[in-house]
This record gives C-alpha cells, structure tokens and sequence, in this order.
C-alpha cells in the first residue's frame, strides 16, 4: 500500500513532530510496513463481521459494562 502525496487547501503550519526521526533498517521498515497492514487486515475483518454477521450490533457478551443512552 503505497500513500501519495498531496496539496492541502488549507494554508496551517505543517506538524512537527516533538520526538526526532526514527531511523530504521531496512528489515525494521519491512517489519514495521507488515506490522501496520497486518493490524488494517485484523481491524477490517473485526468490522466486517460487526457489519454484516451481527447486523452492526455489539453482542451481549461484549456489551457488558457500557452503559447506552435512550
């Protein structure tokens, strides 16, 4: 998964980030670019399965202890 680059319409300082640049091996960035997709694929099937097995409804079993408004 590659990001692209683009121009924001908005003219807001850039972010700077407080901690310095992370310099990493090539074998770390690997691991890390495999790390970050494996947690999207993890998350996308959890949502799935919220979506459309449970018909975007929390179970019981994991509903407990959260209190809903009406």
């Amino acid at each position: 998964m590659e990001f692209k680059n683009f121009a924001s319409s908005t003219k807001k300082v850039p972010f700077t980030s407080p901690y310095p640049p992370l310099v990493l091996s090539a074998k770390e960035k690997k691991q890390l670019r495999q790390l970050a997709k494996t947690l999207v694929e993890v998350n996308v099937d959890a949502y799935e399965q919220f979506l459309y097995e449970n018909k975007g409804k929390l179970p019981e079993s994991e509903a407990k202890g959260i209190m809903f408004s009406t």
